[in-house]
């Protein structure tokens, strides 16, 4: 399962079974402990002799994943983004399973079946995540130990709210809008300035402002509405008002992809469904919170120096350059890549993140869409980081 279709999934159970659950809500809760059915969690702690970080995403209703979980080893040599295969019972506390992915596999197609992949056995207990790590082949494991760890991250609450309306297109039967928002709020700091601070950019990367969202007691009603606006404009178009679609579908999710040395990187994306035609776009906001400031991409990077340097482009070829295994599916990627400015730092490096449609041609699918991520370590990128920004990782 590739990284896009596993966060649609996830959308797709929000939209099922989402609660109404604004900034001064309570979030659904059965677990007897008091712990919220749908969660994040920033872990710190060992894989085997490694130190490792883990952004958890977890639904423990229909075993939601949310876009799936980062591991970060913290010797900057690889990340693993992995899936919580769905237990036999919801209930907290139950052993969990998850198999590694790698990123952006959907642009390959393979000869032989989809290989083994690494995985994950493990319990969540309180603030503890125990278990063990297996190698691909079963011939390695290493244990895991890893406790929740805000000391230099931020703890956040897991939100899902849903909402639906029905219009009428002149000339055509009833039509019905469907809108699910994912998104972070602020945990225990939720009165502290840095949770007003991380609320009000999650947010305005929604698309509200973050007077109307202090009033309301569901953001998805209010989202509906500016979604309803956008939607009567397009139905003006001759193959939305013809179509026999009787559903248009906009999902938005803001989640954390990195949480720590006081940053916050939110990814917001957005789903948008109708008639045949599908859209998916992401983009990312980092957040140096401590300093209440929001990073824009020239503050990290010297994106002229990056151009010019034509690193990115030489990592994205030897990335994606198919093995003797492997075939291309059908795109093409051009001559010169375009160089992106939608990227996001981490530990030990920067993760530039493409949307191939905005590049790429295909035989047979018209409106290709898919995201893929290319990751340059600090030490390569050498001077086109900003000095600026390398003090702040430092501090």
């Amino acid at each position: 399962m590739n990284r896009l279709f596993a966060l649609f999934l996830g959308i797709g159970s929000c939209v099922l079974a989402a609660s109404n659950t604004g900034f001064g809500q309570s979030l659904s809760i059965t677990d007897p402990n008091g712990e919220p059915d749908d969660i994040y969690k920033h872990y710190s702690g060992t894989l085997g002799k490694k130190q490792i970080t883990l952004d958890l995403r977890y639904g423990y209703k229909g075993a939601s994943n949310y876009g799936g979980s980062t591991c970060y080893y913290m010797d900057g040599q690889r990340s693993a983004h992995f899936y919580i295969i769905q237990p036999q019972s919801s209930e907290h506390g139950m052993p969990l399973t998850a198999h590694e992915w790698a990123d952006d596999s959907d642009l390959y197609s393979n000869h032989e079946p989809r290989t083994p992949q690494p995985a994950w056995k493990f319990t969540i207990s309180g603030n503890k995540l125990v278990g063990s790590w297996y190698s691909a082949d079963q011939k390695e494991r290493q244990d895991i130990d890893l406790t929740e760890d805000y000391t230099n991250s931020y703890p956040l609450d897991l939100v899902l709210e849903k909402d639906s309306l029905a219009f009428k297109i002149e000339g055509s039967d009833k039509k019905w809008l469907y809108t699910s928002l994912i998104y972070v709020k602020p945990g225990t700091i939720v009165n502290l300035p840095e949770g007003q601070f991380i609320y009000n950019n999650a947010i305005k990367l929604i698309g509200l402002s973050p007077k109307v969202a202090e009033g309301s007691e569901k953001l998805a009603a209010d989202y509906l509405q500016m979604f309803a606006s956008k939607t009567e404009a397009k139905t003006k178009r001759a193959d939305l008002a013809n179509s026999n679609a009787i559903a248009y579908q906009n999902n938005k999710t803001v989640l954390p992809v990195f949480n720590d040395k006081g940053l916050l990187v939110l990814e917001c994306s957005e789903f948008e469904m109708a008639t045949r035609s599908t859209t998916t776009t992401a983009r990312y906001l980092c957040l140096d919170v401590a300093n209440h400031k929001e990073l824009q991409p020239a503050e990290i990077l010297d994106i002229e120096q990056l151009k010019k340097s034509g690193m990115l482009d030489a990592a994205f070829r030897k990335k994606f350059n198919p093995g003797k295994d492997q075939k291309q599916t059908e795109i093409s990627i051009p001559d010169k890549l375009p160089v992106t400015d939608n990227f996001y730092p981490v530990h030990k490096g920067v993760v530039f993140v493409f949307q191939t449609a905005d590049f790429v041609k295909a035989q047979s699918d018209p409106q290709p869409n898919k995201q893929v991520s290319v990751y340059i370590s600090y030490e390569k990128l050498g001077s086109i980081v900003r000095e600026e920004f390398k003090k702040r990782l430092n501090q």
